[in-house]
């Protein structure tokens, strides 16, 4: 591992610490390679992963406001945006926007435990709408993606989330910048301007989370995936005027062995993707809930889940919201009290979950009165391809499904324009 350090001083031939850092980045996304291997099939199951979330939120009637107002920004040459017509192009900082929206409406985007909380998710909509709108191919957004996810992974993990005055979500922005200019390739003067704008106006001042956002700051991921794309066509290469002199994110470490996608690896490379985390159980009780009717009826639930899944507490609880619920409406389910609710309580003491050790997405006996026994399982081997269909049913038909999941497993084969038919 080379390991960069940026003093709290003025660097040389660098007008403040965060040009050295910017620099640093740069110079990294434009000398490393993507390591190849798992990375790319890892990056298609997080681009299927974003558009399973995001079919859920558009499910669950969000995102409405968001895709109206970028509606409003047409361009030809442009993005789509999910739950838009395909025919729909707009400018792709405004497509950025409305799915990064579209995305954190879900709460459902996986964290990274590190000195911060980041998101790293949350760099693909911002890249997809970039190669969208530039016409790249598939190997350059698996490139942006992979690129993308060690640079957040690698700041957050100099953040420290319980300490002030950095935000944990800065290390988006120059995240995302990094993952736009290794996907185009861009020159390293031109890299290195754009990543330095955005480290500028993304590296803020930490607020305080207790109190329900209002206005920008509901959606700030959104926000500051729309500037990263927005200092793609404000850059200006050789500009040096002077910025801040506070660095609070002042290191980074560059990648271990010459490339990229280590991160990514870290995250997702030995993950069971299972049906018995968190998707799989809210959408089997989506569709057993309504079968149930009154829950009265229950003498007793099954949950048969894979080993290595969520606690038995926490999957019982979950599972008895989200049949009661018909699904899961993040603020709703997440209340206060709404667990403890006496019924709530009742049928969640009725869940046994049932570990088994071979491959299984999930799967939901119900035992109710008078011998009626009702049951939902999921189809698939616990993949990616499961969770979409399993979170998108009732949503999109079952053709955009197939047209989408067809084109993010050829995602290192497409060419230029094929990029555009991973939406729906």
């Amino acid at each position: 591992m080379t390991f960069h350090q940026a003093r709290l001083r003025k660097a040389l031939g660098f007008p403040s610490v965060m040009d050295a850092l910017a620099w640093d980045i740069a110079t990294a996304v434009s000398d490393f390679p993507v390591e190849a291997g798992v990375v790319p099939s890892l990056v298609i199951d997080r681009i299927i992963d974003t558009a399973a979330l995001a079919a859920l939120a558009l499910g669950q009637g969000k995102g409405d406001a968001a895709r109206n107002r970028a509606m409003l920004h047409p361009s030809p040459s442009g993005a789509g945006i999910f739950g838009a017509s395909t025919a729909c192009l707009v400018s792709p900082e405004w497509a950025a926007w409305a799915n990064g929206v579209i995305l954190r409406e879900a709460s459902g985007c996986h964290d990274a435990l590190a000195a911060g909380y980041p998101h790293p998710g949350d760099v693909i909509p911002p890249l997809l709408a970039v190669a969208q709108s530039q016409g790249c191919q598939g190997a350059d957004l698996i490139r942006g993606v992979a690129i993308g996810y060690d640079v957040q992974v690698a700041l957050a993990a100099r953040v420290a989330a319980d300490k002030p005055p950095i935000d944990h979500i800065a290390p988006l922005g120059p995240a995302v910048a990094a993952g736009i200019a290794a996907m185009l390739r861009l020159s390293l003067p031109f890299s290195y301007e754009m990543i330095r704008q955005v480290l500028r106006r993304c590296d803020a001042i930490r607020r305080s989370r207790k109190r329900k956002f209002l206005g920008w700051q509901d959606h700030i991921q959104a926000r500051i995936g729309k500037v990263a794309v927005e200092a793609l066509q404000s850059a200006v290469p050789g500009d040096l005027r002077p910025s801040s002199e506070v660095g609070r994110l002042s290191f980074f470490d560059a990648p271990r062995g010459g490339t990229w996608g280590h991160g990514l690896v870290e995250l997702h490379g030995r993950e069971a993707v299972s049906g018995a985390c968190g998707w799989g159980v809210i959408a089997l009780a989506r569709q057993l809930g309504p079968r149930i009717g009154n829950f009265e009826w229950v003498d007793g639930v099954f949950l048969h889940v894979p080993m290595g899944a969520a606690d038995d507490d926490v999957l019982a609880r979950v599972l008895a919201v989200a049949l009661q619920d018909h699904g899961w409406q993040h603020e709703r389910a997440c209340a206060l009290g709404r667990s403890s609710r006496p019924d709530t309580l009742a049928l969640s003491r009725k869940v046994r979950v049932v570990r088994h050790r071979q491959p299984i997405v999930g799967k939901v006996v119900a035992m109710l009165k008078r011998g009626i026994v009702l049951q939902e399982e999921l189809e698939g081997g616990g993949d990616m391809a499961a969770k979409f269909r399993a979170l998108s049913g009732g949503i999109i038909s079952r053709t955009e499904q197939d047209g989408f999941l067809a084109a993010a497993y050829r995602l290192p084969e497409l060419g230029v324009g094929d990029i555009a038919r991973l939406t729906f």
